[in-house]
C-alpha cells in the first residue's frame, strides 16, 4: 500500500532538512508536521502533492509506493 511522507526543505538553500513518515494518509502527515513545527499549517495542493511553508521551511507531502529510509530525502 502506498505511504505518505512529509519532507522539509530549507527555502533559501533548497536543502532537504527533515523527512517524516511513513503515514497512511496526508492528514496524518499534516498532523506530524504540525507537531514538529509547534502549530498547524495551511496546506495547498500542488503537482507533487501538498505544500505548506513557514518563513524558512517548505513542507511537501508526497505518496510513494515503496518505503523510504528515514535518512533519505526524495529527489536526492
Amino acid at each position: 500500500m502506498p505511504k505518505v511522507y512529509a519532507q522539509a526543505t530549507h527555502i533559501q538553500t533548497d536543502i532537504p532538512t527533515r523527512l517524516l513518515g511513513p503515514f497512511d494518509t496526508d492528514e496524518e502527515a499534516w498532523d506530524a508536521v504540525a507537531e514538529a513545527e509547534g502549530h498547524k499549517l495551511t496546506w495547498e495542493r500542488t503537482k507533487r502533492g501538498h505544500m505548506a511553508s513557514t518563513p524558512t521551511i517548505r513542507w511537501i507531502t508526497q505518496t510513494y509506493r515503496y518505503p523510504l529510509k528515514a535518512d533519505t530525502c526524495p529527489g536526492d
